[in-house]
């Protein structure tokens, strides 16, 4: 992951990218083009072979503001759509008044608490456990909230009417940014396969175990020659966690590396062997596309 100065020759920014028709000057997303664009090394954010990591860090807390600010959409359009059902008349009665709409309301109040309470609880478990410990339950708020958001808007939009779908009220560029955010950090599928996937692990489901036991020692040679030094070591403490757990080994290597390698993983005794696996592949698994 690279920083590019705007005035970097070679950069050019061909658009800006509408949503729905919504643009988000000036801090939209933009097409660029990038022809022979040279920056220096101090350019550098942290390290070569690291920027999926970095992204990965910011987006468990970047995700829990994307549900904050959704869930404070829905309940803007849940009280919009409250305010206009009282005061309209349809069929000789208040539209509040009518079965569906009452209905509506009760659904969206529902459904904006649940979402609330589950990203405060994730919130919570960030700050006490950390993210990275925490990926299942941030996947499960980011497949939730934006979808509940984008079903509250669209609701309200319904009692709006014609204005609803207008640039007179909120709801539709409310409701483009609910459903762009069932794609953008990720889309709903790969959050709810992963939830999934560890779901079926508690009860004996082979994916994770299945995933860790197809990576070769061969493959693990040629990924450990792949990276630096330390990333070497810490890949090869997390695979020996990862495949003997508590297993004791009562001497160490006499040889220097094996010494090193050995070190490295009893620095890790302590981890699972579960979260070992995890860590393990989340490290290699970049890394066996450029075997």
């Amino acid at each position: 992951m690279v920083l590019v100065p705007m005035e970097t020759p070679g950069l050019e920014i061909i658009r800006n990218l509408p949503t729905f028709g919504f643009m988000d000057e000036p801090f939209g997303h933009c097409e660029i083009s990038l022809k022979n664009v040279r920056i220096p090394v101090s350019n550098l954010i942290h390290k070569i072979g690291s920027g999926f990591e970095i992204a990965q860090a910011r987006l468990g807390p970047g995700r829990i503001h994307h549900c904050m600010r959704l869930i404070g959409v829905a309940e803007r359009s849940l009280e919009a759509m409250c305010i206009r059902s009282n005061s309209r008349v349809a069929f000789g009665k208040m539209i509040s008044q009518q079965g569906t709409v009452e209905r509506d309301a009760a659904l969206s109040r529902c459904e904006i608490d649940q979402a609330r309470l589950l990203t405060l609880e994730v919130a919570r478990l960030i700050d006490v456990y950390g993210n990275k410990k925490c990926r299942t339950e941030i996947a499960m708020i980011k497949a939730v909230v934006p979808k509940m958001a984008a079903t509250v808007i669209d609701r309200a939009i319904q009692v709006h009417g014609g204005g609803g779908v207008s640039s007179d009220f909120m709801l539709a560029r409310a409701y483009a940014m609910a459903r762009s955010l069932r794609i953008a950090d990720g889309p709903d599928e790969v959050h709810l396969m992963s939830i999934g996937k560890r779901e079926m692990e508690k009860h004996g489901g082979q994916g994770l175990h299945h995933d860790f036991q197809t990576i070769s020692s061969k493959h693990l040679i040629r990924i450990l020659k792949q990276v630096d030094p330390t990333d070497a070591l810490q890949i090869y403490g997390l695979y020996k966690q990862g495949s003997q757990g508590d297993t004791n080994v009562a001497n160490a290597p006499t040889d220097q590396e094996g010494q090193m390698r050995w070190q490295a993983w009893q620095r890790l005794k302590g981890m699972k062997k579960e979260d070992a696996m995890r860590a393990f592949l989340d490290k290699v698994k970049p890394l066996l596309s450029k075997l």
